[in-house]
């Protein structure tokens, strides 16, 4: 589902992933999620010269396993300097994720003592979406695995919240502009997710 403009072909072509969780994104990337659009960005706009300084090192060393130790202590150097965020977003989040997308928003304000308009503002200026959408993206994360692991879908509707199999293809169409049956054969989807990390801290 990445956008065809970051998408890239070729041969001989090296890079790495990172995979952050959203309660370090803002941390890591020295930017609050929700200052970001939905369309792909060089590294260069969010971390400066400090972003070239890295692709530099990376170039001059040799071997992977090296490299991957230079951009997890970058990274965990960027997360210690601006280490951010509230402890009952952070709690709402990890809440959201574990109950698959099936948690009530407003129960989440009250359990904080927060008002609505409160929550929703923290919790998108630290995760980048709101409350609700996050709700609907696990939601759509966690059917999106199950039928990648040869689920049924009547029944992957059922487990995962959607009131009936066409609201399950509604929210795929709206989140992957692809069917349900089209994404069942894509391998990129038995991975975990990043977010599945508890910690809110980068791990090796």
């Amino acid at each position: 589902m990445t956008p065809q403009v970051g998408q890239v072909r070729g041969s001989d072509i090296e890079g790495i992933e990172v995979q952050l969780s959203p309660l370090v994104a803002a941390a890591v990337l020295g930017v609050s999620p929700v200052e970001l659009d939905e369309s792909p960005i060089a590294l260069d706009e969010v971390w400066g010269a400090d972003a070239q300084r890295l692709r530099s090192r990376l170039v001059e060393t040799r071997g992977w396993e090296r490299r991957f130790a230079l951009v997890h202590e970058s990274l965990m150097q960027r997360c210690r300097e601006n280490r951010t965020g509230d402890p009952e977003v952070a709690d709402a989040w990890r809440r959201i994720r574990r109950s698959g997308g099936q948690v009530c928003v407003a129960d989440l304000a009250r359990d904080y003592g927060w008002s609505r308009t409160r929550f929703w503002s923290r919790f998108k200026n630290q995760v980048g979406v709101s409350p609700k959408r996050a709700t609907r993206i696990v939601r759509f994360d966690r059917a999106l695995r199950l039928i990648s692991a040869g689920v049924d879908l009547a029944a992957v509707a059922a487990v995962s919240g959607y009131a009936d199999q066409s609201h399950l293809n509604r929210d795929f169409l709206d989140l992957a502009a692809a069917t349900p049956g089209e994404l069942r054969a894509d391998p990129s989807w038995t991975d975990e997710p990043a977010w599945l990390l508890d910690d809110p801290t980068l791990t090796g």
